[in-house]
């Protein structure tokens, strides 16, 4: 995909990222990513780069203030993207995502008022899209995780969707820790472990989070030492 920004300021912004195991190092990207994007607002990549570098700083800061603070940034880039084009995909997608780790910096209350609209959000990506798996993730995380009496939680649910995703990325790393932390909450153990089994051993890194990816199967080793019935 080509670029308008500079080749050194990539080069830059790469050489920051590759360190983001470092949390300081992930918010020193997550800025470089988005200055590059408000200097070159017509750049998708940049753009999508900065919106997706958001979301996961964000997901890993404890501090309300900063957490909606980077969240912020990554709306700001994904609306940038639907200003030029109001279907794209991904710029849909992380704005749903930037935009929900916003609000549950609000407080809880605020993220359950905001999965509410994030879930007929989805619901229409999975219907323009049926052949991403993004959106069926992101369905099924919310459905597995929120609490049924006061939301719209749905662990069966949650199941058929991450299954979903799961078919259209069988090596994607965070679809299959979603599945088999969804498979584990409908009592599905043994599935639950060869799943988790999976996303050590069958995966292949996305591009540009080879980073995600350690920690995801990281993540799936520590629930297999969990998972002994």
């Amino acid at each position: 995909m080509s670029s308008n920004v500079p080749a050194e300021q990539w080069k830059q912004l790469k050489t920051v990222y590759a360190a983001r195991a470092s949390l300081p190092r992930h918010k020193e990207a997550s800025s470089f990513a988005a200055r590059l994007a408000g200097e070159y607002p017509g750049d998708r990549q940049a753009q999508l780069f900065s919106a997706a570098t958001a979301y996961y700083c964000a997901h890993r800061v404890k501090d309300h203030k900063e957490k909606r603070g980077i969240a912020s940034r990554g709306i700001d880039a994904a609306n940038r993207v639907l200003a030029t084009d109001a279907t794209d995909y991904d710029g849909r997608y992380w704005l749903a995502l930037n935009t929900f780790q916003s609000r549950m910096a609000e407080g809880i209350a605020a993220g359950l008022k905001e999965a509410k609209k994030i879930r007929s959000y989805l619901d229409a990506m999975v219907k323009d899209h049926p052949d991403r798996p993004e959106a069926y993730m992101i369905l099924g995380v919310l459905y597995r995780e929120l609490p049924p009496l006061v939301s719209w939680g749905d662990k069966k649910k949650a199941l058929m969707m991450l299954e979903k995703s799961a078919q259209l990325a069988p090596k994607d790393p965070e679809v299959l820790l979603e599945l088999a932390a969804a498979l584990k909450k409908n009592g599905r153990k043994k599935e639950a472990r060869q799943t988790y089994q999976r996303v050590i051993s069958d995966t292949v890194a996305p591009e540009n989070k080879e980073w995600e990816t350690a920690d995801a199967r990281d993540y799936a080793r520590k629930m297999l030492n969990k998972l002994f019935f």
